[in-house]
């Protein structure tokens, strides 16, 4: 089954040694001490070793930032569209309008995590022995 998540890591892979992306379930899988199988060359047999606690911090913040900006989508979408059934039906000029969209909109873009966050991890794995 292929994973479609966000890449959070990558690494090179030891047996085949080509750079591979680790998707979110996969690193979720290295972080329960379960092996991880390599997509490239099909060596299955993958461990974190010392990369494990690097892998958790990036997961982590990742994690704690997408929920923080799923907060402020859940707020700000439900004022875009109040505001747009309030134009549409004559109760708020267009300015006003234009107002609330933009603000809400700068909300979303100054609340997006950082591209530095959003990069994928360099990290090391080893073959389990």
């Amino acid at each position: 089954m292929k994973d479609a998540g966000i890449k959070v890591a990558t690494y090179i892979c030891p047996a085949c040694e080509q750079q591979v992306g680790l998707r979110h379930r996969h690193a979720q899988r290295l972080l329960s001490d379960q092996t991880a199988a390599c997509p490239k060359c099909g060596v299955d047999d993958l461990v974190a070793g010392e990369s494990r606690e690097a892998l958790a911090r990036h997961l982590g913040r990742m994690e704690e930032a997408v929920r923080k900006y799923s907060r402020i989508v859940m707020v700000t979408v439900p004022v875009i569209l109040g505001a747009l059934a309030l134009h549409f039906f004559g109760k708020i000029p267009t300015t006003v309008f234009a107002v609330i969209f933009f603000t809400t909109l700068g909300v979303q873009v100054l609340g997006k995590p950082k591209r530095s966050l959003r990069a994928p991890l360099d990290i090391e794995l080893e073959r389990a022995r």
